[in-house]
């Protein structure tokens, strides 16, 4: 069962500057999350079998596989939104960005400008950042 897809108010923001946006946001159900989870530990342990027939590296890869799979799913059972696309004019030349994101509301997220390629951050409304 797929989330939902709302467009929430959000800003960009470039060192003292900011200019208003918008951005798509996914919500995951317990469902979903639970799906997603399953699938990031099945596909951790599925790559760390197919790990143990390559020579050396499997050393290596087969142990952090085995472990990653267990966070990989901690962290898809903890994300109940992702945030999709981050629209609107850049703060610092007002030129207009469209960029996809696919982040949880967690992280930190930046992007560059495609016109005058200044690092840009997105900042979310609170009530997202909360659920």
């Amino acid at each position: 069962m797929k989330g939902s897809v709302s467009v929430e108010p959000a800003e960009l923001v470039q060192h003292d500057r900011v200019s208003n946006a918008t951005v798509r946001v996914l919500g995951h159900d317990r469902r979903d999350r639970a799906r997603r989870a399953l699938v990031g530990l099945a596909s951790c342990w599925g790559a760390a079998i197919g790990a143990v027939f390559l020579p050396v590296l499997h050393f290596v890869l087969v142990p952090a596989l085995i472990v990653a799979g267990p966070l990989v799913a901690w962290s898809q059972l903890r994300q109940h939104l992702t945030v999709l696309d981050v629209e609107g004019p850049c703060p610092a030349c007002s030129a207009p960005i469209r960029e996809a994101l696919m982040s949880d509301t967690q992280t930190p997220m930046t992007l560059r400008c495609g016109n005058c390629r200044r690092a840009l951050t997105v900042r979310l409304p609170s009530h997202l950042l909360e659920s």
